[in-house]
């Protein structure tokens, strides 16, 4: 098996998403979480995972944006079998 990074998905009862990183204008260097159809982020390693997810809780946070909060989300492994 191949380890292939790290998904970070918002989750709830009845279902749950991968999102995406968001690194347009007005957004930190790093980017920050967002539902998305588009392509979906895929971290190397758990920490920088974390630190999406807290990176993005503070922003939803400071400026009243709907983003997917800190609470929801969950990192998934991703592996190749």
């Amino acid at each position: 098996m191949k380890h292939l990074g790290y998904m970070v998905v918002d989750k709830c009862e009845d279902w749950e998403q991968p999102l995406g990183l968001n690194k347009g204008e007005g957004m930190p260097a790093a980017g920050i979480l967002e539902w998305t159809d588009g392509p979906r982020a895929v971290f190397p390693d758990r920490k920088k995972a974390l630190a999406a997810i807290a990176r993005t809780d503070h922003y939803r946070q400071a400026f009243g944006l709907q983003k997917p909060e800190k609470r929801f989300c969950k990192i998934i492994p991703l592996i190749e079998s």
